[in-house]
């Protein structure tokens, strides 16, 4: 399901001058988005008429337009269109003059950014699935009403929303993001977030094509159970009892029993390792660990869940112990230097071998981008966004074919490869959570494919 989104413009013409331009330029547009037949049609409005551009050979495909004042309004559902329009015209209050909003908007450096969104606490679950970050079935969270509304509280519960910024400066874009937190959570989250060391012990991690992300974080039991309490101590009994479920669940997952203690056990700098295949489960969790012995016992567990068997294996030609699971989720682990890192064996197997060779592949030893007190760093390879944003330009641009086989043509190859990384951090400020990432094209790829389907 493609999130419903409307584009606003002020252009800064009469309201004559641009309604007559959009009615002369955006079939042009329409038509560089949805294919040359289209089918344009109109739909009554209390303030002008709205556009809708639509193709045969992309039914599923719309581009709706509408106008207000100097305003322009771009939107690939009527739904989302028409809830702009009712702001504009006074039906629907405006954010504006929120102080929520206008707190995002200030730290993340809005009002002189090319765009500015804010996510109010309860539109955070629905902005949970742009990227899909946490799927279920059919891309969302959960399908049932009831779930989604719990879980809308249980968000609420945290944060008073999400503010985010995009910008263009020295030939990168620049994304900042604030996500706004109650004091409690806060003060819960401060005594166990550290800066995350980037350092090249922890660099050659990084894979050729994917991301690395160094986390600073210290007792993270502790640190999961005081931000439980926090948030159930102001939130409505349902919402208490389920977020004291889901950190059950985690434990669970992980062959954690209720109250063992593990946190002396573990290390302060965790990683998440990106191998690039666009699915969670292929995420690597580096977990630091100080006494390998005395998390044997909880290790055995996670690894035998459901009755499932291990067998011991090397680790390519490293000679390193990898422990693999029957579990159906293939899952598997290994100890490598001050870590222990869980993942599907196949993830683990062509992943961890690379970093044992060397130095990390160019041009992923670069500075990382950050704060000294960044509790969370990132690097990551932005290849695939590179690679998806090319074809669509070919495809806007109707510079030829835009089919998979132009990305190995040596100009678009080279351009590609020549691209720095993206990287970026997050810091605990004392409002909530800020984060920057600069990256050759940021989330701009994503966005204008917004527009492709409903």
């Amino acid at each position: 399901m493609t999130p419903q989104l409307t584009l606003c413009l002020a252009t800064g013409l009469s309201a004559a001058e641009l309604t007559s331009l959009a009615r002369e330029r955006l079939p042009l547009v329409a038509r560089k988005l949805l294919g040359p037949d289209l089918q344009p049609s109109e739909h009554a409005d209390a303030g002008s008429q709205v556009l809708c551009f639509r193709s045969p050979a992309r039914p599923e495909a719309a581009l709706w337009v509408a106008t207000r004042r100097d305003l322009l309004f771009l939107a690939n559902h009527e739904a989302a269109l028409r809830a702009c329009l009712d702001v504009a015209d006074g039906r629907r209050p405006p954010l504006a003059g929120v102080p929520a909003f206008e707190d995002a908007r200030q730290t993340v450096q809005g009002q002189s950014s090319w765009l500015f969104a804010f996510i109010n606490p309860s539109g955070l679950e629905a902005a949970l699935r742009l990227r899909q970050g946490l799927p279920g079935a059919g891309g969302t969270i959960s399908a049932n009403g009831q779930e989604q509304s719990l879980l809308t509280a249980l968000l609420t519960g945290l944060s008073n929303g999400l503010g985010y910024s995009l910008d263009v400066q020295a030939g990168q874009v620049v994304e900042r993001y604030h996500l706004a937190l109650h004091p409690n959570i806060v003060a819960a989250l401060r005594p166990h977030l550290r800066p995350a060391l980037a350092t090249p012990h922890v660099e050659r991690f990084l894979p050729p094509t994917g991301g690395l992300t160094a986390i600073g974080l210290a007792q993270p039991l502790t640190a999961l159970d005081q931000v439980q309490l926090a948030l159930a101590a102001h939130s409505p009994a349902p919402v208490a009892f389920l977020s004291r479920e889901l950190v059950v669940g985690l434990r669970e997952r992980y062959g954690i029993r209720p109250r063992e203690a593990l946190d002396d056990f573990l290390g302060e700098q965790w990683l998440v390792i990106d191998p690039g295949r666009r699915t969670p489960t292929a995420l690597i969790l580096g977990v630091p660990v100080r006494d390998r012995t005395r998390l044997l016992p909880t290790l055995d567990r996670y690894l035998r869940a459901d009755g499932a068997n291990i067998t011991n294996l090397s680790l390519g030609t490293t000679g390193i112990l990898l422990a693999a699971s029957t579990h159906r989720d293939g899952r598997a682990a290994c100890f490598l230097d001050d870590w222990l890192f869980l993942g599907e064996r196949s993830v683990l197997e062509q992943t961890l071998p690379q970093a044992m060779a060397g130095a990390p592949p160019q041009p992923a030893r670069s500075t990382w981008h950050g704060t000294p007190d960044a509790f969370l760093r990132r690097v990551n390879q932005p290849r695939e966004d590179l690679e998806r944003a090319t074809l669509a330009l070919i495809a806007l641009t109707r510079a030829g074919e835009a089919t998979p086989s132009r990305l190995g043509e040596r100009a678009i190859r080279r351009a590609i490869e020549r691209q720095p990384p993206a990287t970026g951090y997050l810091q605990l400020r004392e409002d909530g959570c800020f984060g920057e990432m600069r990256s050759p094209l940021g989330n701009l790829a994503y966005l204008t494919s917004l527009f492709d389907s409903q």
